[in-house]
């Protein structure tokens, strides 16, 4: 089966999906979260911890990394300052630069993964050239002679008197 740019792209798209994946944006926003929930005064922690009553804090941006894998904003929280120690930013600059480095490294097999699909005009040598990703590529579809619209098509025409001059 000749593959096609749409072909393509759902096989990148399936097993670039089934590679995992660590979640550190959400690590990052567990400390912050950790570290904001610490300097919010009793009556406030209460409210935050309050799952119903969480939205009625307002909400204001902590820090954006410009620059990394995602430019990610990481953590919202209460007050219009949250000062993290050493120690916490170093925590969240290491979960960052392991978040950026995944991402690069992904980027990277996802390049390669697109260069080898566009060298391959069908399935066939796609699975030749990597035969462990076969289950990515979709089932060839059989043609079918006898659809259903096709299937009396002849003989609609015939009784119809096709061709001329031949009575039905």
């Amino acid at each position: 089966m000749r593959l096609t740019k749409y072909d393509r792209n759902m096989i990148l798209k399936k097993i670039m999906d089934d590679v995992p994946r660590i979640d550190y944006h959400g690590q990052i926003e567990a400390v912050l979260r950790r570290e904001a929930h610490k300097k919010l005064p009793a009556p406030i922690q209460r409210i935050w911890d309050n799952s119903e009553l969480r939205g009625y804090l307002d909400l204001t941006q902590h820090g954006h990394r410009a620059g990394s894998a995602d430019d990610m904003d990481w953590y919202y929280y209460v007050g219009d300052t949250i000062e993290v120690t050493p120690e916490v930013q170093t925590e969240i600059d290491a979960l960052a630069d392991a978040g950026e480095h995944q991402e690069s490294v992904l980027s990277n097999l996802r390049n390669k993964l697109r260069l080898t699909l566009d060298s391959c005009t069908t399935t066939q040598a796609f699975i030749k050239r990597l035969p462990e990703f076969e289950k990515y590529v979709g089932k060839e579809e059989a043609t079918s002679k006898n659809l259903p619209a096709l299937a009396n098509l002849v003989t609609d025409f015939i009784k119809a008197g096709w061709p001329k001059g031949n009575a039905a």
